[in-house]
């Protein structure tokens, strides 16, 4: 299926739950391809497995044990104010 990019804009949901059925939706922008929206099983598997695996690639880390202080240390000294 070929799409514009304004009708990526206008109708992201529709054409989203299309991709989730399987299709393959190519984006065009000033009538040139520009992008491929592609189901992600079938790149990389079952999709549950994803989220997963990003959020525990930190797992093994002791200092990032509680997420809120790891990251309010990192950005100490970007000027943050809490």
């Amino acid at each position: 299926m070929v799409v514009t990019a304004k009708d990526l804009r206008d109708s992201a949901g529709r054409i989203i739950r299309l991709v989730d059925g399987g299709r393959e939706v190519t984006v065009t922008y000033r009538g040139k391809a520009a992008a491929k929206i592609i189901p992600i099983r079938a790149e990389v598997g079952d999709a549950s497995g994803m989220i997963g695996a990003a959020f525990g690639m930190w797992a093994d880390h002791a200092d990032a044990r509680d997420v809120e202080s790891y990251v309010r240390d990192m950005r100490e000294g970007r000027g943050y104010a809490y």
